[in-house]
């Protein structure tokens, strides 16, 4: 984006799941530093490399579940500059 608000980052969640012999159950969320908790992302996955893009609140931890068990958490942060 162009223009952003002060306190948000955009970016891309990337990460590479290993391949399933089935879908499974994919869901990113994000845990805002207020302690907000919301669904970004769902989806039936096959495994292997995913990217979602994010607009979130600078300290927000990205939350990735397979299954509803989380597979790895990514604080968004400013880029340096």
């Amino acid at each position: 984006p162009a223009k952003m608000k002060d306190k948000l980052v955009f970016g891309i969640f990337e990460f590479s799941l290993p391949t399933y012999p089935v879908a499974v159950d994919l869901k990113l969320e994000s845990l805002s530093p207020a302690g907000e908790r919301k669904v970004l992302f769902h989806m039936k996955h096959p495994g292997g490399p995913i990217a979602v893009p994010f607009y979130q609140e600078e300290n927000t931890v990205l939350i990735l579940s397979v299954f509803n068990r989380e597979i790895i958490r990514q604080t968004v942060e400013k880029p340096k500059n």
